[in-house]
């Protein structure tokens, strides 16, 4: 919807940083403007930015943004089929994350992990993992009890899979209050 209008804000702010010589700023900037230009689909100009993000956060030495560009990283070895090459990223980002933030970590692995065990047929793999954290951090129990759903359906459980999303439908607990 406004793509247009984010590229040309990132596209701003990446010249005042640099000009300025404002590195974290920019670092910023063209993390945003990497994103953008892949929804827009412009690999070429994502692929630059990402180039120029890891040099500014290598030389900032900003360990939060290693982190988010090994997780893209392994997320563009996967939109590119490298399925392989994506399970070895991923294990690398997760490496990379969790000796600072070990929540984020496995949360970031499991989501990354159940998408690459989806695409290899093999997602029910991760069944039980996903009950038992859904059941223990509330805060992502929608979503992984709807993988959890989605899991059942594309292995013919469908009456599973209906009772797991009509119990997200009736539960006051998962109410956002949007109707």
């Amino acid at each position: 919807d406004n793509l247009e209008t984010r590229l040309s804000m990132d596209d701003e702010l990446v010249a005042v940083a640099a000009m300025n010589a404002i590195p974290y700023a920019e670092l910023i900037g063209r993390h945003f403007r990497m994103v953008d230009h892949l929804e827009a689909g412009d690999r070429a100009a994502a692929d630059a930015d990402f180039a120029a993000c890891v040099q500014l956060s290598e030389r900032l030495g900003h360990h939060a943004f290693h982190v988010q560009l090994a997780w893209y990283r392994a997320m563009l070895a996967f939109v590119d089929g490298r399925i392989a090459d994506a399970e070895e990223l991923v294990d690398a980002a997760f490496e990379t994350n969790v000796a600072s933030n070990e929540q984020a970590a496995w949360m970031a692995y499991g989501a990354q992990m159940y998408r690459l065990r989806r695409e290899q047929g093999r997602h029910a793999e991760l069944e039980e993992i996903l009950r038992f954290t859904a059941d223990h951090q509330p805060q992502v129990a929608v979503a992984l009890r709807t993988g959890l759903a989605t899991t059942a359906a594309e292995h013919g459980r469908i009456d599973e899979a209906r009772e797991m999303i009509d119990a997200l439908l009736t539960n006051d607990e998962y109410d956002d209050g949007n109707d």
